[in-house]
C-alpha cells in the first residue's frame, strides 16, 4: 500500500516473508492478524514495492557472492586528532559527536576483472559492534570518488569528500557480527566509467554517545571490510 515514500505491508501470504530491502526505516511492527499488523517504512524515496519484491526473491535464490577483501583501511578522526593517521589500527572507529570525538571510516576495493554488465548486486560487509553493546547505532554508507587516498597518509585533515548520495543505511547492535549494506548503484557507476578501485566512507548520520567498532583487514580475526559482488 504505497502513498508517496510510505509504504505498510499487511497480511502478506502464507509464509509471510515480506521484507523492506531498502533504506526505509522500519516505523511498526506488529502480528499478521485482526487487527491486522504491519511492516511499515517511512520517508525514504527508493521504498517501493519492487524492493520488496527483490528482498524476497534473494531470501529464495539464496544468491552466491564474489568475495573482494579491501585493499586498504582506515578510520580519521576530527579536532584535536585531525592530523593524525590511524592507518595501522585493527579497529575502524566510527562516532559521531563534537569535534575531538567525531570519526568516519574509509576503504578501497581492487574489483579489477569484474564487468558491470553482468553484476546484479554488490554488498559491502563488515564485522561490527556497538562497544557498549547495548544500543542500536545506524551507520551510513557512502561513495568515495576520489580513490588517491592512501592507508598510512589519511588524516580528517586531508580526507576525500564524500558522495552527495547515501548509498544504504542500517542499524548496527549488539557485540561484533556481521552486518551488510547495499552498494550496488555507487560500485556499478565506477566500474562503468572505467575505475576499477572502489573506495567508500562509513559514519554515523546522527550525533550519539556510542563507538562503532569495525574489524578492519589488520585485526587478527581475519574478517576485514569486504564487497560480495553477485553475477
Amino acid at each position: 500500500m504505497p502513498t508517496d515514500n510510505h509504504i505498510v505491508v499487511q497480511q502478506p501470504p502464507t509464509a509471510q516473508n515480506w521484507a523492506i530491502g531498502c533504506a526505509g526505516t522500519v516505523t511498526g511492527v506488529g502480528a499478521f492478524d485482526h487487527p491486522p499488523g504491519k511492516i511499515e517504512g517511512a520517508n525514504q524515496p527508493g521504498l517501493t514495492p519492487a524492493s520488496l519484491y527483490r528482498a524476497q526473491r534473494q531470501q529464495r535464490l539464496q544468491r552466491s557472492y564474489r568475495h573482494h577483501w579491501a585493499i586498504a583501511d582506515a578510520y580519521v578522526r576530527g579536532g584535536d586528532y585531525s592530523a593524525l593517521n590511524y592507518g595501522d589500527s585493527n579497529k575502524l572507529l566510527i562516532k559521531e559527536a563534537s569535534a575531538d570525538y567525531r570519526r568516519w571510516a574509509y576503504m578501497k576495493f581492487d574489483l579489477a576483472g569484474e564487468n558491470h554488465n553482468e553484476i546484479t548486486a554488490v554488498r559491502l560487509r563488515l564485522n561490527a559492534a556497538v562497544k557498549s553493546g547495548d544500543h542500536s547505532i545506524w551507520v551510513s554508507a557512502y561513495g568515495v570518488p576520489n580513490t588517491s587516498w592512501i592507508e598510512t597518509g589519511i588524516t580528517w585533515a586531508n580526507k576525500p569528500a564524500l558522495d552527495s548520495h547515501v548509498q544504504s543505511s542500517r542499524p548496527v547492535a549488539g557485540p561484533a557480527a556481521e552486518f551488510e549494506w547495499d552498494v550496488t548503484d555507487w560500485v556499478l557507476a565506477e566500474l562503468e566509467s572505467g575505475r576499477t578501485v572502489v573506495s567508500l566512507a562509513i559514519l554515523c548520520p546522527s550525533a550519539n554517545n556510542e563507538v562503532v567498532m569495525v574489524d578492519a583487514r589488520e585485526d587478527s580475526s581475519g574478517i576485514g571490510p569486504q564487497l560480495l559482488v553477485n553475477a
